[in-house]
């Protein structure tokens, strides 16, 4: 089995930004701020720092960490359903053109065959929200009309207004990376939510805190329009301010509009010529800056130590040549599969977890992200482990 690292479908904020970041899936005027560290105690990270003297915060940053380090093996959601599905009912998926949506999409496929039910893809351009929007209509005219539709990435503005008509035509909304959002009898899940977002930054934190010894200079390149990435960047900031008094933050915001123009990367270079002193950069989507690594060394930077989140196979490959130092990994695959979860556990009328259980995690490293085409699904054996709560395997 081949895992599909993601790039989150995250996004949020007007029509037209959204609509390039979703692109993504899941931008030269920049703000920044320096936020010195306050103090606690907490978790950490994986490597083991050089210090003479380990700071308690530092040990127990590692510890945390440790169980980050390889790939899960389990579910967050363990109960079997109650019967086998019923066979026959259709679940939507709508689809952006980029690679991440597909791998989405291949997993909403493939999890719907397993249990005898039919699955659609409608497409839609990231660069053109109102395509989504379209692509809804298109789902709420189907015949026979669909039970679900899964959708990912673009926030609750852009689409909201179509959720009546799902209400009255009976059919559940599953959604994905939507940051902050409300849920109800209609919009059912939002798997990949801000607490998983939030819990990714902290993971990067205490790899920072552990790696420096407490002493790291950051710069916290984030993304405030769109919620949940942003969340990384939240949780990177919140984990080192509440446990590394020795460690400093910078934060650059970086727009939807540089996003668009491919102005992320020479922002956080520009960033970086402004304080050498900084030697980590802890980007909250690692995917969207793109040639960082090259950027760096051409710019007499290449002393700066990469972290982030949403690794991709590009990113997993610095880690390997060592120009990168610590990414996120996610598999949209497995949100596929965990969307249909949630359909049949609706379905079948028992209880689910609105974000699926939570995102299970993995922080890479030169250490554990393993050789190049080698790596495993994540979780481990996740489609087996699915179709066992279900019944049919």
């Amino acid at each position: 089995m081949t895992r599909q690292r993601l790039i989150h479908p995250w996004r949020n904020g007007a029509a037209v930004t959204a609509g390039a970041l979703a692109g993504l899936v899941l931008i030269a005027g920049c703000s920044s701020s320096s936020t010195p560290a306050s103090t606690t105690s907490a978790p950490a990270s994986a490597t083991p720092s050089t210090s003479a003297t380990v700071d308690p915060a530092v040990a127990t940053a590692q510890a945390f960490l440790s169980k980050y380090l390889t790939a899960p093996t389990g579910l967050p959601v363990t109960d079997p359903l109650p019967a086998k599905p019923t066979p026959g009912k259709t679940i939507v998926y709508l689809a952006c053109e980029v690679p991440q949506c597909v791998q989405l999409g291949d997993g909403v496929t493939a999890a719907a065959k397993s249990v005898g039910w039919q699955s659609k893809i409608l497409t839609w351009k990231s660069s053109d929200p109102a395509t989504l929007v379209a692509a809804m209509q298109q789902a709420l005219e189907l015949k026979p009309a669909p039970a679900y539709v899964v959708f990912s990435g673009l926030p609750p503005v852009v689409w909201s207004s179509k959720v009546p008509a799902f209400k009255a035509a009976g059919i559940k909304l599953i959604a994905a990376s939507l940051g902050p959002a409300t849920l109800g009898d209609t919009v059912i899940a939002n798997l990949l939510d801000d607490g998983d977002a939030k819990l990714q930054g902290k993971i990067l934190a205490d790899w920072v805190i552990a790696d420096s010894g407490g002493k790291a200079k950051v710069l916290q390149q984030d993304f405030p329009d769109f919620p949940t990435i942003a969340g990384v960047g939240t949780g990177i900031r919140d984990e080192i301010a509440a446990t590394c008094p020795g460690c400093t933050v910078t934060k650059l915001d970086v727009t939807g509009a540089q996003l668009a123009s491919g102005g992320v990367t020479p922002a956080i270079i520009s960033a970086l010529q402004r304080d050498p002193s900084i030697d980590y950069l802890a980007a909250s989507d690692i995917a969207l800056a793109p040639g960082l690594p090259a950027a760096l060394k051409a710019a007499g930077l290449d002393k700066v130590k990469i972290v982030g989140g949403a690794a991709d196979p590009t990113t997993e490959q610095t880690l390997r040549d060592g120009t990168g130092s610590a990414f996120m990994a996610n598999d949209l695959g497995y949100v596929g599969w965990l969307a249909v979860d949630v359909a049949l556990r609706d379905a079948a009328g028992v209880t689910f977890a609105p974000n699926g259980g939570g995102m299970p995690q993995e922080l890479l490293t030169k250490d554990t992200v393993g050789p190049a085409g080698a790596v495993t699904d994540f979780p481990v054996g996740y489609q087996d482990s699915f179709k066992k709560l279900w019944l049919v395997g």
